[in-house]
Parts: structure tokens; C-alpha cells; sequence
């Protein structure tokens, strides 16, 4: 789920892989390998997000990471919010492609 919503967060402000890892100094490959699951995602590359965002540093880091002691509940809330980023991220890239796609009509 983390990967999913990496790639589409991504996607949605717009930005490449290359941009990501110029920000953050992270390879373009092993970004690649973060948005596809097969590596769990940087501190580093959440930091960048954050930046980007202009959200707190502590909640994206608690969305990807999770908090270190036992909160009840807590990872349930985590992967629910999750999916819920993920669905908006999904949202939000189909609205940019229909609109894309609306101005490509002529009238």
C-alpha cells in the first residue's frame, strides 16, 4: 500500500522519478524500487515529500512508518488513512488525465 501511495503522490504534484531523487539523493532505481514495493520507502525520500507538501515532517512519518510504542488501534487507523490517501491520489490523477483529455476535443 505504502509503494501505491508513493508513485501516486507523486504523480499527482506532478513530478518524476528524477525529480524525487535529485531532490533527496536517493538513486532513480531504488526509488523505482520504493514505488513498486520491492523496497520499503527512505527516510529521507518522506522527508522530501514533506518539503514539498509543506505538511509536517511526524505525520507523514507516522503515515509510512508508524509510531514506535503500541497505541491502540493505531495501525488499523494508519492503513485506513492510507487508504484513503490512496483513493484521493487515484481521484485526483483521473480528474488530470479527463481534464487533459477535455481539452484535447474540438469543439
Amino acid at each position: 500500500m505504502d509503494a501505491i501511495v508513493l508513485q501516486k503522490l507523486r504523480k499527482t504534484l506532478g513530478l518524476t522519478v528524477q525529480d524525487i531523487a535529485s531532490k533527496s539523493g536517493v538513486g532513480v532505481s531504488e526509488l523505482v524500487d520504493m514505488e513498486t514495493g520491492n523496497k520499503p520507502a527512505s527516510r529521507l525520500v518522506i522527508e522530501v515529500y514533506a518539503e514539498i507538501l509543506n505538511v509536517k515532517l511526524d505525520l507523514l512519518r507516522m503515515l509510512f512508518f508508524g509510531i514506535d510504542r503500541k497505541v491502540f488501534g493505531f495501525n488499523n487507523l494508519r492503513l485506513v488513512a492510507l487508504k484513503v490517501l490512496n483513493g484521493y491520489l487515484a481521484l485526483s490523477l483521473w480528474m488530470m488525465a479527463f481534464n487533459e483529455d477535455k481539452k484535447a476535443i474540438p469543439r
